[in-house]
């Protein structure tokens, strides 16, 4: 039986055009997302715990979940660890922490410092007060669970430490 060189050839060439898009497209969509898991274990601050991160998204808008690297949280989480939360303050908006531990970001509600929080880190709610406009290149991070460990009791997120948007996965 004879070979069909010619449709070999082609077909060879089909293969190795597909293989070369594929690679392209995984390569495009490696570079641009990943997926991460919220870096906080045992703390459910999240309801999520997988995220398919955007790592060319840095334009966030208020309520987007966004990943980035913790650099306040020791000793509790580790220099670096991945940690997802909610945008909840942006630069040039109100926060108000009162002596109660109530949060407000433009007068509306956003949280509460909780008292056992306050004992595990050594502070009082008073200590914690602030009545300030988020400085520029700051975020203020919120977590959806009350013992979730953010913005209330560590700061601000520099945007500079922002990893991307984050969808969840599950």
């Amino acid at each position: 039986m004879a070979i069909n060189w010619r449709a070999y050839r082609r077909g060879l060439i089909r293969t190795g055009a597909i293989f070369a898009l594929s690679a392209l497209l995984i390569g495009s969509f490696a570079a641009r997302f990943r997926i991460g898991f919220d870096g906080q274990a045992g703390v459910t601050c999240l309801p999520h715990r997988a995220f398919l991160i955007d790592t060319w998204c840095h334009e966030l808008d208020r309520g987007d979940l966004f990943a980035f690297r913790a650099t306040k949280m020791q000793p509790w989480v580790r220099t670096g660890t991945t940690v997802v939360k909610r945008l909840r303050g942006v630069p040039g908006d109100r926060l108000l922490i009162n002596s109660d531990g109530v949060v407000l970001v433009n007068g509306e509600p956003a949280g509460a410092l909780l008292g056992r929080s306050l004992e595990k880190i050594g502070k009082s709610a008073e200590d914690l007060r602030r009545d300030e406009v988020i400085p520029p290149g700051q975020l203020f991070a919120l977590g959806e669970h009350e013992r979730s460990y953010d913005s209330r009791y560590w700061g601000y997120v520099d945007q500079a430490d922002v990893i991307g948007r984050a969808y969840v996965l599950w």
